[in-house]
């Protein structure tokens, strides 16, 4: 049962009202959410809302010796396996996830992927990076699908591939940021061994390697994008328009990352509100594959894409919620 006791434990934020937290986290987002029918925008806001309160949880005040942060993320992982909670937030996610079929694989996923925020971080490889960048976004586009009322179950490793690709840029945006928290997501692979260390705490010392290993992030998240766009289709046509644009906004962070030369120094990149209007514009006219009827297939997923985490997007697909 839940009962109306607010988390006390909780940092005061000011208004939590989901439409609020995303129009202040979430410029990108909220600015595509506008596209989305009224009914699927409060859905895919009640999300967001739940997915920034687990990650502020981690960002902020959420060090290594916080012990009632990791405390609070464990009482939410046994509240989501019982599905029964006294956290009001969680109360209403839980509420969103009964009402839309969200898998249980997915939220749980996304808990053990910001445990690994927790304290320094430091990416061994490749498949490590894709592993992190399902865990922390390739769920939530499972649960975004899910609150968009997806019906082709194929569309969920779409969805997947448009989180991990948002994920990469958003890596690649915040090289510095992280750094100050000793994080380092760039693979220890893409440096040579004596970098390494000093990466994370001093990212100007080594510019050159980060703007080439960033470069490569930004690469490496192309298929995923593309990926994420040939699932649309599969998507209601109401939906379809707000995430092409979503996904072109935030795709286009990563070009104004590649104008600043992905150097580490620059100032964060963002897309200015006209740029937004006009990637809308582009991106609300109907691609000839859109007139199909949903029972056309859409393009065969590439399953070289979820190297190294084939296990973790098993568990969702085998999960019915």
């Amino acid at each position: 049962m839940v009962d109306g006791r607010d988390d006390a434990r909780l940092p005061p934020v000011g208004d939590n009202r989901p439409a609020t937290v995303l129009r202040r986290h979430g410029r990108s987002f909220h600015f595509a959410s506008h596209f989305l029918p009224g009914r699927l925008r409060r859905r895919a806001t009640r999300l967001y809302a739940f997915c920034r309160w687990v990650d502020d949880l981690v960002d902020e005040g959420c060090g290594p010796g916080d012990h009632d942060a990791s405390e609070l993320l464990d009482q939410i992982a046994r509240d989501l396996a019982t599905r029964s909670t006294t956290l009001p937030r969680l109360a209403d996610f839980m509420d969103l996830a009964r009402t839309t079929g969200i898998p249980m694989a997915a939220p749980r996923h996304l808990l053990d992927g910001l445990r690994l925020d927790q304290g320094r971080v430091a990416i061994a490889d490749e498949d490590a990076l894709r592993r992190y960048a399902y865990r922390v976004a390739g769920s939530v586009g499972v649960m975004m699908a899910r609150v968009l009322d997806l019906a082709d179950r194929r569309g969920l490793a779409h969805a997947i591939d448009l989180g991990v690709a948002m994920q990469f840029t958003n890596i690649a945006r915040d090289v510095a940021e992280d750094a100050r928290r000793q994080r380092r997501y760039l693979p220890t692979t893409w440096f040579e061994s004596a970098v390494v260390p000093e990466l994370a705490s001093n990212p100007d010392r080594h510019e050159p390697a980060i703007r080439q290993a960033t470069r490569r992030l930004l690469a490496m998240a192309e298929p995923y994008y593309a990926s994420g766009e040939d699932g649309l289709c599969l998507l209601p046509p109401g939906a379809r328009p707000g995430i092409r644009i979503a996904a072109r906004v935030y795709r286009h962070i990563g070009v104004m990352i590649e104008r600043q030369d992905c150097s580490p120094l620059a100032p964060r990149a963002s897309v200015p509100t006209w740029r937004k209007v006009a990637i809308a514009l582009r991106s609300l006219a109907v691609p000839p594959g859109w007139r199909r009827s949903r029972r056309d297939p859409a393009k065969a997923h590439d399953p070289a894409l979820h190297a190294g985490f084939q296990d973790l997007v098993a568990e969702v697909m085998a999960d019915r919620a």
